[in-house]
């Protein structure tokens, strides 16, 4: 698979965007509180701003933000259909769904309408190689 592209999504609720920006808003006033008590000293200035970037990143969270990439592939989806031919689907265990007071009817004769190839048929002009049944 090719990478086609990256992004980043945010799921942001009205509540989460509230509560983000009182968080921050206390953190903001905080902050500034603390700065004009230690009498606006430069090194306290740059520990709050550290403080409500932190905060500001905290506050993102709350978004729940998601790395979305796509990928492209690189070839065509292939399918397969495997049919089980062993003795346990000789086993009369399944009840007819047309007649469901009747005898048990087999797994085989139960998985027999989806193993018939005509079933299949709408996929074929998708597909580029056609893989025939495979017996043991």
């Amino acid at each position: 698979m090719t990478r086609s592209g990256g992004e980043l999504v945010f799921h942001a609720t009205p509540l989460s965007l509230t509560v983000s920006a009182a968080f921050i808003a206390v953190i903001v006033a905080l902050a500034f509180l603390a700065w004009q008590r230690s009498g606006r000293r430069r090194a306290i200035a740059v520990l709050e701003l550290l403080r409500v970037l932190v905060a500001v990143a905290i506050a993102a969270t709350f978004s729940q933000p998601e790395w979305h990439e796509t990928f492209q592939p690189d070839s065509k989806p292939v399918v397969v259909v495997l049919h089980d031919q062993s003795g346990s689907m000789e086993t009369r265990d399944l009840s007819d769904a047309a007649n469901p007071g009747g005898d048990p009817v087999s797994r085989a004769e139960a998985a027999a309408p989806l193993a018939d190839p005509a079933l299949w048929e709408p996929l074929r002009p998708r597909m580029d190689t056609v893989i025939e049944p495979f017996s043991s």
